[in-house]
């Protein structure tokens, strides 16, 4: 998703609705910012809790967990 948004006065970006509900942010929440050359790109911060819950959700659902985590994988399934 490509979603435009413009620098205020002060250097604030706000993140548009659209990205905030789909990436369940709310005003408090922390995010890290990455920068090379060209991009910057924004995190949200994982919680914890929220990430354990999610994979133990995976076990006593007896899910047959896979042969290799891929925790990139298992963290982002979050957003979906």
């Amino acid at each position: 998703m490509r979603v435009k948004a413009r620098v205020g006065p002060k250097g604030q970006v706000v993140i548009p609705k659209e990205l905030r509900d789909e990436f369940k942010l709310s005003p408090g929440d922390e995010v890290t910012f990455d920068a090379n050359e060209h991009t910057i790109l924004i995190y949200p911060r994982i919680d914890p809790k929220k990430f354990v819950d999610e994979f133990l959700s995976i076990v006593k659902n007896k899910k047959k967990p896979p042969a290799k985590i891929d925790w990139d994988e298992l963290y982002y399934s979050q957003f979906e």
